[in-house]
């Protein structure tokens, strides 16, 4: 689960890296180009995703998943499920705010603030690369390929530490990286700056592998609506990312880059409520127990 995650995520972090680049070989043809690739992942879906039915595991024993019918009654069971269950209730919020975070770095906010024509007395990194949009795409692009690697190290490690723990330390390295970055932005020492981001960044990467082990533990007590569970939280994570980047675009408008920094900060304090009001739960077989 934690590569699927890892491919959504940084699905959009490649688009956001590759984006510059495009619109600097093809300008308004970079839309075409962006609808041929919609077009070119249905059609891998057509053919590769199949319309089997949906079960809660194989071999002896296994029942199918229940089906809700119609969309819309699926769509009320899954949110009651949810709200029903304070395990998954009190988790929302997280999931809200780190997707929200996520959708703040990894889509046009960040370009705008670092290739346009703004500039920000006092804040070097906003303009600082207008007009270089090559450079941007390898900035994006380095942070791409340290980001899922720090996610795959996460894969592994995850089950050694308390999952709780573990979601904590994520949604403070955020909020801890966002803070060197301001200093960074305004010129402080890189040598010391610059290892705390890249540390928050790494415990920010324990997210996405320690939230859906919390899932995963969580919804085995709802193992034949366990589809509408993970759907509902699939539709949520997208519109943790729609927030993110409107929420970006007013904070950048006001403080440039240290308005994106903020926000992060703020979003991780309502992670770090989140987290810290989840009840205690059972863990899988051979997995740390959540405190």
């Amino acid at each position: 689960m934690s590569f699927y995650e890892l491919s959504s995520t940084g699905g959009i972090a490649v688009g956001a890296a590759a984006g510059p680049l495009l619109w600097a070989a093809a300008g308004l043809w970079s839309f075409p180009a962006i609808a041929a690739g919609y077009l070119a992942a249905a059609a891998l879906a057509a053919m590769f995703v199949g319309s089997g039915f949906v079960g809660s595991g194989r071999g002896p024993g296994a029942r199918p998943a229940r089906r809700g019918g119609r969309p819309a009654v699926a769509a009320r069971r899954g949110w009651r499920l949810i709200f029903a269950d304070r395990r998954l209730a009190a988790f929302l919020p997280a999931w809200v705010a780190v997707n929200a975070i996520l959708g703040t770095w990894v889509t046009a906010q960040i370009t705008f603030v670092l290739a346009g024509p703004r500039r920000v007395a006092g804040q070097r990194f906003v303009g600082a690369f207008a007009g270089h949009e090559t450079g941007l795409s390898a900035l994006l692009g380095g942070y791409v390929l340290v980001f899922a690697a720090c996610t795959v190290a996460w894969a592994f490690l995850v089950g050694r530490a308390p999952t709780r723990l573990v979601l904590a330390a994520a949604v403070a390295g955020a909020g801890l990286a966002s803070a060197a970055l301001i200093g960074l932005n305004h010129g402080g020492p890189f040598g010391l700056l610059g290892p705390l981001a890249l540390v928050g960044m790494f415990l920010e990467a324990g997210f996405a592998p320690a939230a859906l082990t919390y899932l995963a533990d969580t919804s085995a007590d709802f193992a034949a609506d366990r589809g509408l569970v993970m759907g509902v939280y699939s539709v949520v994570l997208g519109l943790g990312y729609l927030a993110g980047n409107l929420l970006g675009g007013v904070f950048a408008q006001s403080t440039a880059f240290d308005g994106l920094a903020i926000q992060t900060i703020i979003l991780a304090a309502v992670g770090l409520v989140s987290v810290a009001t989840l009840p205690p739960g059972r863990s899988r077989p051979g997995s740390v127990p959540v405190p």
